[in-house]
């Protein structure tokens, strides 16, 4: 079975879709299906037809998944378990979308740059707690060693001190619209570690690694810090501020990730910036419902696409914006930005 967790998705697969990653994905629904002792009708073909869409939609039901025979990533999530390591191999060469071609095909060892920081990216959302590289546009040891672990899981003899073009194409679709926005444009000046741009790639990739854990919401100060575990305790300003501060962002309470800090703190501080859709940024916090005196309930905050990170309750999630609590509102606290 597969010897990392699973990875953030290449892409949504839905009917018509084909390719190696769809191949990868009907192993492991009919290995999980049969694990159920459930028959199944696909084919492993690498072609996402009636049969898979059926057998997805079966998955999904007893998965307590929306069944909508589409393959996002709480599927993925799910499926990946049963995926082998053919099957792992697979879905991490699967080349997908128009990756950009490297100067002289390579990036070597000690190079530093904006195509450094976009595979940097790739890796640290293909392999998640197993990425060793520090994100910081210098190629070193640590990107060399999720080379050499993704030769590993591809079963491929590859030069690990370079990013060949080869490598570059296979891990294109991993990453987001940050790391591809840096690769198309090697020479921009908002690409640094600590850049507004990467710490809301970073809040993204965070919120969902946070959204797949098993945590539980506890209100308690001081309140859990530290790297992303399979279980957490945390509250929605606590998960808030973990995640901002693993992001490289600033304290949005403003207490120093001292431990502590709530809603009330938060929403005092930051940039107040329009509730509409279209204005919000990922990592902009909105805050709902009043406890007295006009200090907020609850925060969540925008993960872009729509969509925002939620600790109300188990599980923490990423749901809907434009659906989400919208009775709850109180427009007068309204929305902060903290960075950029």
């Amino acid at each position: 079975m597969s010897r990392i967790a699973s990875p953030k998705k290449k892409r949504t697969l839905k009917h018509g879709t084909s390719g190696k990653d769809v191949q990868a994905v009907q192993r492991a629904l009919q290995a999980g299906l049969r694990a159920t002792g459930l028959q199944t009708v696909l084919a492993v073909t690498g072609n996402f037809g009636d049969g898979t869409k059926t057998d997805m939609q079966t998955w999904q039901r007893i998965s307590g998944i929306e069944a909508s025979g589409e393959m996002g990533q709480p599927t993925l999530d799910t499926l990946w378990p049963h995926t082998d390591d053919y099957g792992t191999s697979l879905y991490l060469r699967a080349k997908l979308g128009e990756p950009t071609h490297l100067a002289n095909g390579t990036i070597r060892k000690g190079a530093k740059g904006d195509q450094v920081r976009a595979f940097q990216q790739a890796c640290w959302r293909m392999l998640g707690g197993d990425s060793q590289n520090a994100r910081n546009s210098v190629f070193g040891d640590g990107l060399q060693r999720d080379i050499q672990l993704f030769a590993k899981l591809t079963d491929q003899k590859i030069s690990t001190d370079q990013i060949t073009q080869g490598t570059w194409e296979c891990c294109w679709a991993f990453m987001d619209d940050y790391a591809m926005g840096l690769a198309r444009k090697a020479a921009s000046s908002d690409s640094g570690s600590s850049s507004p741009s990467a710490i809301r790639s970073n809040l993204v990739t965070l919120a969902e690694t946070y959204a797949g854990t098993r945590a539980s919401y506890t209100q308690k100060r001081p309140y859990d810090q530290g790297a992303l575990a399979p279980v957490l305790y945390n509250d929605c300003s606590s998960s808030t501020m973990r995640m901002f501060k693993l992001a490289g962002a600033p304290d949005p309470s403003g207490r120093g990730y001292n431990g502590y800090g709530y809603t009330g703190d938060m929403q005092t501080r930051g940039t107040r910036i329009s509730l509409d859709q279209s204005a919000l940024q990922p990592g902009d916090c909105i805050f709902y419902g009043d406890q007295g005196g006009g200090v907020s309930q609850h925060v969540v905050f925008y993960v872009g696409s729509g969509r925002v990170f939620t600790f109300g309750g188990d599980p923490p999630t990423i749901t809907s914006y434009s659906s989400y609590w919208t009775s709850g509102r109180r427009t007068d606290i309204g929305a902060r930005r903290y960075f950029g």
